[in-house]
């Protein structure tokens, strides 16, 4: 019989095989009617693993599937996905109701179906029936964390703030010389490198060199406040965020200048570089996100 359900789009589903710990570590559902449909997020989370490529039967295989980390630290995992419909990619923000994948036959599967985890934080499985439409266990107050950003450009001044993945920070490709930062949980610290710069001859006029880092955001405060040196465009910045105590698990500053990669913290990112940027090219947005 159908029952209510917030992992398939229809928001109603049926259980074809219970948890049964150390047995069957999940449960597996299908739409009203023994139907496929559309798997989506149970609550709102970041995805922290997926597959896409499998169509075919793998013993002992999750086949395609999506794993979202969610702000109280569970784990959700939806396996046996259909090939290449996965919706979503590691790093992303997803919403309650958001699609992920469209239930499949993949992996070590004998018919189409949704096999459905919930993990604690220390990421053991526990029986996820109760939660089919119920908020995950020990949900308790918002673990979000916002980060709020604004640039000084050489050509306009002091820009917007800006909030999270909003928007960008930077404006029209005029080069970033300063740039303020703080978040609404925890603390930060965060520094820029100043771009290396030389005369028509090719002496160096000014040097490339990284500026003491930084833990305020005032942009009337020049000791504190702010990173950058008010003339000079920078190329790089780097930025580490201190998770609280009361935050699990422990969270990290995503961060992009221009089109280079995202780097966590200071951990090298898929070029080596432990910073966002590039050395020798005019930093000229700026985009910051906490998870």
């Amino acid at each position: 019989m159908a029952r209510p359900c917030r992992v398939l789009e229809p928001l109603r589903c049926e259980i074809t095989q219970d948890y049964k710990a150390g047995v069957h570590n999940g449960i597996d559902l299908v739409g009203p009617g023994y139907t496929l449909a559309w798997e989506i997020a149970h609550s709102d989370g970041v995805v922290v693993a997926t597959r896409n490529d499998c169509n075919w039967f793998e013993n002992g295989s999750y086949g395609n599937y999506v794993k979202v980390r969610h702000d109280n630290g569970y784990y959700t995992l939806y396996a046996h996905g259909a090939y290449n419909t996965v919706q979503v990619s590691v790093g992303q923000r997803v919403k309650r109701g958001q699609r992920l994948m469209y239930m499949g036959n993949t992996g070590m599967s004998y018919g189409g179906h949704l096999h459905w985890e919930v993990r604690t934080p220390n990421d053991t499985r526990i029986d996820p029936t109760p939660y089919l439409d119920a908020d995950l266990p020990n949900s308790g107050p918002n673990k979000e964390v916002n980060v709020y950003y604004q640039v000084k450009t050489e050509r306009d001044g002091w820009l917007p703030v800006v909030k999270n993945l909003e928007d960008y920070a930077g404006w029209a490709g005029s080069p970033i010389i300063n740039v303020a930062l703080r978040v609404d949980k925890g603390s930060v610290w965060y520094q820029v490198h100043i771009k290396e710069q030389k005369d028509d001859e090719g002496n160096v006029i000014v040097k490339g060199r990284w500026l003491g880092k930084v833990t305020g955001c005032d942009i009337n405060d020049y000791y504190n406040g702010y990173a950058g040196n008010d003339k000079n465009p920078i190329d790089a910045i780097r930025i580490y965020y201190n998770t609280p105590s009361d935050i699990r698990p422990f969270k990290k500053a995503k961060y992009r200048v221009n089109n280079y990669p995202y780097v966590y913290d200071t951990e090298p990112c898929s070029n080596g570089d432990d910073f966002a940027g590039e050395y020798g090219v005019d930093a000229t947005e700026l985009r910051v996100t906490i998870e």
